[in-house]
């Protein structure tokens, strides 16, 4: 059901203004529930100039209504396309509905025309991980999985925003890999002089080879070819996100993990290793298990009467007394 948002008329313009401003005065001082009410008891009879339907999507998205508040933004967008905080939410909106290529290419345009750091539009809402890192802001090292691997030779790469806008650009062709423009100096394959260029795959191709690998239950091949893929373009760190969306498997957490902490992620991405870390450990719990079973070794508890602990069946020797 979509809803219409009307102007106010004239007729109470003066009472409505006021209303209005009250809203916004309750929205800017954190009362959200209050600001909500007022703005959706204005909505309902079509008292919201354009500002108010603004607001009104401000409020639902940080209610948690995020599907009303990109219809609100919506219909915002269709006065003021270049809004940043409403190109925000419905960027939020299309990464929810599992559309990442859309919500990336939001985002991008999001980025170019707001005049302050999206952290600030969000002011502390959870994000997608379609959002590249801020410039200036602290990221961790890339390449987490292979640190013996040579160093990029790039020192721009951080997440930038001007790489991920690129990206967002080719955005409508999430699913094929998109190789980035090629560095100046030495990259990760012509490190040792150019003699494995010609041999070894392009960051493009592993990304590729990688998802045939995850479609064809191949995790293990699919997560080294993954991580030699981010390591040589850390800009692919979205794509892989796509790619391992409800994965579970240890090896591909991982990987997850650092394209997690590529895009300034680091609460997701502590998430997937510790994630990765208890499978890994359920899995060894079980094979003790299986090994156990194997070599008909059973509990102590398991003893009959009169068996000595040691399992010789002699009898334990009378105590001192």
């Amino acid at each position: 059901m979509t809803a219409t948002y009307a102007a106010s008329t004239p007729a109470d313009a003066d009472e409505r203004g006021a209303d209005l401003v009250l809203a916004r005065v309750h929205l800017r001082m954190g009362s959200m529930g209050l600001a909500r009410a007022e703005l959706e008891a204005l909505a309902g009879r079509n008292g919201l100039d354009d500002e108010g339907i603004r607001d009104l999507a401000d409020v639902r998205w940080r209610t948690g209504d995020l599907p009303g508040a990109g219809e609100a933004a919506a219909a915002y967008l269709e006065t003021k396309p270049d809004d940043a905080l409403c190109l925000v939410i419905s960027a939020e909106l299309q990464a929810s509905l599992g559309r990442p290529g859309e919500a990336r290419r939001l985002a991008g345009k999001a980025l170019t025309k707001s005049n302050e750091p999206v952290d600030r539009i969000f002011a502390g809402m959870p994000r997608s991980p379609i959002w590249p890192v801020e410039p200036g802001a602290p990221v961790e090292p890339v390449g987490t999985l292979f640190t013996d691997l040579p160093a990029q030779t790039r020192p721009e790469i951080g997440l930038p925003i001007e790489s991920f806008l690129t990206a967002a650009a080719l955005s409508d062709a999430a699913d094929e890999a998109v190789a980035s423009p090629a560095p100046d100096g030495p990259g990760l394959w012509d490190a040792h002089g150019g003699a494995l260029a010609a041999t070894l795959p392009s960051a493009a191709e592993l990304l590729a080879r990688s998802r045939a690998a995850v479609e064809g239950g191949r995790p293990g091949q699919a997560a080294a070819g993954l991580a030699l893929a981010l390591r040589a373009d850390p800009t692919l760190a979205p794509q892989v996100l796509d790619l391992l969306a409800g994965r579970s498997e240890p090896v591909l957490a991982l990987v997850r993990g650092d394209a997690h902490r590529i895009v300034g992620h680091e609460a997701e991405a502590t998430r997937d290793y510790a994630a990765a870390v208890a499978a890994m450990s359920l899995e060894r719990s079980s094979d003790r298990g299986e090994r156990a079973s194997d070599n008909g070794a059973s509990p102590a508890s398991d003893r009959v009467d009169g068996d000595s602990p040691d399992g010789s069946g002699d009898p334990p020797p009378p105590e001192d007394g």
